[in-house]
C-alpha cells in the first residue's frame, strides 16, 4: 500500500525487516529554477524567489549543493524570509553573481554559520556583491561563523580549491 499512488521513475518504498518503511533510490526533488544546474545551463536566480527555493534545495539534496548558479538580476530581500544558503549541506557548487548585489538581507535564524553562504566546501563564488548585511542571532552554539559573502570556507582534499573571486 505504500506504493499505491507512486509515479512512473520514482523510487519505491520498501518495508525492511523490522516492518518499518524503508527508502530505496534516488531521491527526486522538485524546483520551479529555471536550468539544468550544469556549467552550460546553470539554475537561474532572477529574482527573490529563486533565492529563496536555491537555499532551499541546496539544504535538501548534495545534487543541489554541487550545481552551477548564475544571477541575473541585483537582488533586494529586504521583507523577506532569507537566512542563507547551507545552513544543513555544505555548498560545493559554483556560484556566479554575474556582476549582479544582493542587499538588505538580515539573519534571524539561530545557526553556527550565518552568512549570504552559510558553508562552503570546495566550492567558486565569483562577481557577487552583497550589501547592507545583517545579522541579529542568539548563539546557536558556544561559537559562531559570520561572513556576508560567506560563514565558512573550506578546501577539503589534496588538491582541492575553495575560490571567492571578482
Amino acid at each position: 500500500t505504500l506504493n499505491q499512488n507512486a509515479q512512473e521513475g520514482y523510487a519505491q518504498w520498501l518495508e525492511d525487516n523490522t516492518g518499518y518503511p524503508a527508502f530505496e533510490g534516488k531521491v527526486v526533488i522538485q524546483t520551479t529554477l529555471v536550468g539544468e544546474g550544469s556549467e552550460a545551463s546553470p539554475y537561474l536566480i532572477q529574482n527573490a524567489n529563486d533565492l529563496v527555493e536555491m537555499a532551499r534545495v541546496v539544504d535538501l539534496s548534495a545534487e543541489f549543493a554541487q550545481a552551477y548558479y548564475k544571477m541575473t538580476a541585483n537582488i533586494d530581500l529586504y521583507n523577506v524570509e532569507f537566512n542563507g544558503i547551507s545552513s544543513v549541506l555544505p555548498f560545493k557548487g559554483t556560484f556566479d553573481g554575474n556582476g549582479k548585489k544582493v542587499s538588505n538581507f538580515k539573519i534571524t535564524k539561530p545557526q553556527i554559520y550565518a552568512g549570504f553562504f552559510g558553508l562552503a566546501n570546495n566550492a567558486t563564488i565569483k562577481n557577487l556583491t552583497v550589501e547592507n548585511f545583517n545579522v541579529n542571532i542568539e548563539y546557536a552554539a558556544n561559537y559562531m561563523y559570520v561572513g556576508g559573502i560567506v560563514a565558512r570556507m573550506r578546501a577539503i582534499g589534496d588538491g582541492e580549491t575553495a575560490i571567492i573571486e571578482n
